[in-house]
C-alpha cells in the first residue's frame, strides 16, 4: 500500500473527480495524453507493467473503434482523403476520432487508479453516515467488475466460452450480492451512527493535497476565463499550443501519485540502507 492510499477518502475522491473536471473544462489534447501517460505509469507502478499493459491491449479495441467509427459517421471537415460510398472521409473527423480515443484511453486509466485507491471501506467512511445506501450500492459495483472478471477467468478455465458460463456468472454476481446486502443488514449497517469501522482523521498530507487540488481548480477555472485557450477540429482544426510553464504545471498535478510513489520508495531505500549498513543496490 503506498502513500497516495493512505490519504483520506474525501480528500482522494475530491482529487480524482476534480482532475476529471479541470480535464474537461481544458479541453486540450495534450493534457489527456499527459493524463493517459502519467496514469499509466501510476498503474504499472502500483499493479506491475504486465497488468498495466493488458488493460491497455483490453482497451485499444474500444479506442480503435472511436477512431474508424468517427470518420464514418462523421463527415464534416474541409480536408477531404477519400470517399468511401459517395460519403467524404476528412482528415478532421480521422483526428477528432483519434482525440476521442485518448480521452477514452485517458479516462480509463484515470478511473482505473481510482478503483485502486478507493476501497469500498473507504467508499462508505466518506458517504456511509449520510449515504448509506448509494455508498453500499457504489462500493458493491466497485467490488463487482474485478470479481465478476476473476469468475469469469476461472470458469472459462473449466469449463469453456460457452452460453451457459454466462448465465452462471451473472446468477454467481447477483447471488454474491445479495448476500453482502444481507450481511450488512446482519450488522445493523445504516442504523443509528454504526456505518464503517474504518476510522482516518485528516493528518498534515491530506490537507496538503486538498490545497493543492484547490488551487489548481482555481488555476484553470480562472485561465479559461481570463486566457482561454480554444480547441476546435471542425470545419478546419484549430488548436492553441499551450506555453511550457502550464505544461510543467499539469505534469506535477497529474504526477502526483507518481511523485508520492517516488518519495516513499526513496524514503524506504535510504532506511533500508541505513538500518543494514549495506548498499541497496543487487549485486
Amino acid at each position: 500500500m503506498n502513500v497516495m492510499t493512505r490519504r483520506h477518502p474525501v480528500v482522494l475522491f475530491v482529487y480524482y473527480v476534480m482532475t476529471l473536471v479541470l480535464l474537461i473544462v481544458a479541453g486540450h489534447p495534450l493534457l489527456y495524453g499527459l493524463l493517459l501517460l502519467l496514469m499509466g505509469i501510476d498503474v504499472s507502478l502500483n499493479r506491475g507493467f504486465l497488468k498495466m499493459f493488458k488493460s491497455f491491449v483490453g482497451s485499444l479495441a474500444v479506442a480503435a473503434l472511436c477512431v474508424v467509427v468517427n470518420p464514418l459517421l462523421n463527415h464534416r471537415g474541409m480536408t477531404v482523403l477519400f470517399y468511401l460510398n459517395e460519403n467524404a472521409v476528412t482528415k478532421e473527423a480521422v483526428l477528432y476520432g483519434c482525440y476521442m480515443a485518448v480521452v477514452l484511453l485517458g479516462t480509463i486509466f484515470l478511473f482505473s487508479d481510482f478503483s485502486h485507491v478507493m476501497t469500498s471501506e473507504k467508499i462508505m467512511t466518506m458517504s456511509g453516515k449520510r449515504f448509506p445506501s448509494f455508498s453500499l450500492l457504489f462500493s458493491m459495483i466497485l467490488r463487482m467488475v474485478p470479481k465478476a472478471k476473476k469468475d469469469f477467468s476461472q470458469m472459462i478455465s473449466l469449463h469453456g466460452n460457452r452460453p451457459h458460463v454466462w448465465s452462471a456468472l451473472l446468477g454467481k454476481t447477483m447471488e454474491d450480492s445479495v448476500e453482502r446486502s444481507m450481511a450488512m443488514r446482519a450488522k445493523s449497517y445504516g442504523k443509528k451512527r454504526r456505518t464503517s469501522f474504518y476510522a482516518r482523521k485528516w493528518n498534515a498530507g491530506d490537507y496538503v493535497l486538498f490545497t493543492v487540488v484547490c488551487v489548481m481548480s482555481v488555476f484553470v477555472i480562472g485561465k479559461q476565463i481570463m486566457e482561454p485557450a480554444p480547441v476546435w477540429f471542425f470545419p478546419s482544426i484549430h488548436m492553441e499550443i499551450l506555453p511550457v510553464w502550464e505544461n510543467l504545471i499539469w505534469i506535477l498535478y497529474l504526477g502526483i501519485p507518481i511523485w508520492m510513489y517516488g518519495k516513499e520508495e526513496t524514503a524506504w531505500l535510504l532506511s533500508k540502507r541505513k538500518i543494514t549498513g549495506f548498499s541497496t543496490r543487487m549485486k
